[in-house]
This record gives C-alpha cells, sequence and structure tokens, in this order.
C-alpha cells in the first residue's frame, strides 16, 4: 500500500513537471511574439 502511494505521488509529480516545461515553452513563446509585435510598432 505505501508504495503505491509513493509511485502515484512520483508520477504526478512527473505530470507536474511536464505542465511547467510546457507552460515556460508558451511563456517564451508569449514574449517573443509580444517582443516582435512591439518592434513592428515602433518601426
Amino acid at each position: 500500500m505505501e508504495e503505491r502511494v509513493q509511485d502515484v505521488r512520483a508520477g504526478s509529480r512527473g505530470h507536474l513537471d511536464d505542465l511547467e516545461q510546457r507552460r515556460s515553452r508558451v511563456d517564451i513563446f508569449v514574449c517573443h511574439w509580444l517582443y516582435s509585435s512591439l518592434i513592428l510598432l515602433l518601426v
């Protein structure tokens, strides 16, 4: 029983790591897009 609980925690932790990586990738994309549109507006 204890081992199964630890496995579930490890699995959810891995899932959270995937979400964090995906979120940071989206943040980078959004920042890049905003930066590009700002440059286009300034030019």
